[in-house]
């Protein structure tokens, strides 16, 4: 049995962004390791890895990333060529699916894991040599520590959802609580690299920016039935600008959090610590859109006599017909 629905392929990046803080967290907490950005796409945001890991054995462990990534480069240059002007979000996504299936490799039969695990340690071996995976856990240890140590532990809720909506408000004009959500969980993640954190604070984080920040643009028209929550969307209160004062460039837009980091306006509040959450704020009205004007009826043979002017009467007393 599986589950394949519209809306849960919608939320497949926000699941996606509940799953991966939450199996990092469970590796550092438990082998006492720290998560380090790396850049994997120039341009892009950076992706979260375990600190002291050789980036060459990151790409090496990532073979079927490699074989996906050639041919998407020339679907990419190709897509520049027809359209002079490189890919958005949706053409990325597009373009990165189709290059995946048609990558795909034929399924292999499984093996037991305690066989597949000797012959990633054989390979490694035999490809960086023993001294570096057989110290790779200490110097991974050794990393997090020191990390863990320069890292605050606490958040600040208050700077977190702006940090969040101002990185949302970059990529999207339109948004959902879904998106909100997915960049709150990112944020927790590179925010106290791999660090455990309570439950419900990503969720938390999204609700705050999407009351403080964002207005609803959802109107529900009378007489229907409102949406679920996930179906509503938002637009921004206040707008992002670079340091020079002018929009983000539109190639940059896409999935880069590097444009949101200028000034934001209106003014925005100080930096304020709290261990627990604060009062939930008031939600700003929906946008109420102007009502459209009636149709105006159709022109009739019964209408135009209506408008017909009536005749002058003339000056010259009637008398009886000749």
């Amino acid at each position: 049995m599986s589950l394949d629905t519209y809306r849960l392929y919608q939320n497949v990046v926000a699941a996606g962004t509940l799953y991966t803080p939450a199996m990092t967290t469970e590796v550092c907490e438990t082998l006492g390791r720290a998560t380090v950005p790396r850049e994997v796409t120039p341009g892009l945001r950076p992706v979260m890895e375990i600190a002291a890991v050789p980036e060459d054995l990151i790409n090496w462990s990532a073979s079927r990333r490699q074989r996906i990534e050639d041919p998407l480069e020339v679907l990419t240059d190709q897509y520049v060529k027809d359209h002079r002007h490189p890919p958005g979000e949706c053409g990325r996504h597009g373009l990165g699916w189709w290059t995946a299936q048609e990558t795909r490799p034929a399924k292999k039969k499984p093996k037991p894991l305690a066989q597949l695990l000797a012959w990633w340690r054989a390979s490694a071996i035999l490809r960086f040599g023993q001294q570096l995976i057989e110290t790779l856990l200490d110097r991974c240890r050794a990393e997090g520590a020191a990390i863990r140590a320069r890292v605050d532990p606490t958040v600040d809720v208050t700077l977190a959802a702006v940090d969040v909506a101002a990185v949302v408000f970059t990529v999207r004009e339109k948004f959902s609580r879904r998106h909100i959500l997915a960049e709150a969980r990112r944020h927790l993640l590179e925010t106290l690299r791999g660090r455990e954190f309570s439950r419900g604070l990503g969720d938390y984080i999204a609700r705050r920016a999407l009351l403080r920040y964002s207005r609803r643009h959802t109107v529900t028209q009378p007489g229907r039935e409102a949406p679920a929550a996930d179906r509503m969307t938002y637009t921004p209160t206040f707008r992002c600008r670079t340091g020079g004062g002018s929009p983000p460039p539109k190639a940059r837009r896409h999935g880069s959090p590097a444009a949101a980091s200028g000034p934001v306006s209106p003014a925005l509040p100080c930096r304020t610590r709290s261990a627990t959450p604060a009062s939930e704020p008031t939600p700003l009205p929906p946008t109420r859109r102007r009502p459209r004007p009636s149709p105006r009826p159709p022109i009739t043979a019964t209408s135009r006599a209506r408008r017909r002017p009536l005749p002058t009467p003339s000056t010259t007393p009637a008398g009886p017909p000749p």
